[in-house]
């Protein structure tokens, strides 16, 4: 009897130390950390699922380093090309990496005032397509300036909508919040889908009919351009009425 005691306290308790997949985010955010990201990003590919399935939407495998990585959700499929999977390995002699992808709300991440920002940027905001963001992780090290591109494609859910292809920076204070930037991405659309270009792994999302907002460095900036332009506009209309002047005098009667 004792044996039988001792046999179900080893299988019961590395699954009750550890955190079930789709509680990862309450944790997160109740854990008292002040950025609920960075928690994420740590424990998302540590977390146990429940009995043998993930949660909805939720994607982790162990792929082979040398070769393309392919997820694929309905509603939502990424392709990371094998350069991106060597550059997050943690040594050159691992051979296969752990890749995460998962959706989560958009409406917990909250748009950070121009002053936090990390530098002067032109930022968009508008509705994530579906209402969800799309966060990819591949092995332990960041994935950035990718020369050939990770491929994102969403579903589109209204023939008519527009979008742009954007992903999560963080203030500079690290509390989570942060912009939607297209650093990095391009949006290509096509009849059903929108096609997502980027050079990096983060949170990413299609925002609808994005409204674009300058911030006040950027729109001194613009202010002086045109007015530049109005300058030299003026100028050069005021030196062809002198020629025109000039040539009309001279000419014959």
């Amino acid at each position: 009897m004792m044996w039988i005691t001792l046999l179900v306290l080893t299988l019961c308790v590395p699954l009750s130390s550890g955190i079930g997949c789709e509680n990862i985010l309450s944790a997160c955010q109740n854990s008292g950390v002040p950025n609920w990201i960075r928690c994420y990003e740590d424990k998302v590919t540590t977390c146990l699922p429940r009995g043998r399935s993930f949660p909805p939407g939720f994607s982790r495998q162990t792929v082979n380093s040398s070769e393309e990585a392919k997820v694929n959700k309905g509603k939502y499929s990424v392709h990371i090309p094998s350069s991106a999977l060597r550059m997050s390995r943690g040594s050159a002699s691992e051979k296969e990496v752990t890749v995460v992808a998962t959706v989560i709300n958009s409406t917990l991440f909250k748009q950070a005032p121009p002053r936090q920002r990390r530098k002067k940027v032109m930022t968009y905001q508008g509705t994530a397509l579906g209402g969800f963001v799309l966060f990819v992780k591949a092995g332990s090290q960041p994935v950035k300036n990718l020369s050939q591109p990770v491929r994102l494609i969403f579903q589109r859910e209204n023939k008519e909508e527009t979008g742009t292809c954007v992903f999560w920076q963080e203030s500079e204070n690290q509390t989570g919040a942060g912009y939607w930037s297209t650093d990095g991405c391009h949006t290509d659309l096509s009849r059903d889908q929108f096609n997502c270009s980027c050079n990096h792994l983060s949170f990413f999302a299609v925002l609808v009919n994005p409204d674009i907002t300058l911030d006040e460095t950027q729109e001194d900036n613009l202010s002086r351009i045109t007015y530049f332009g109005s300058g030299l506009s003026a100028f050069f209309s005021f030196v062809s009425l002198f020629i025109y002047a000039r040539l009309h005098r001279r000419r014959p009667e």
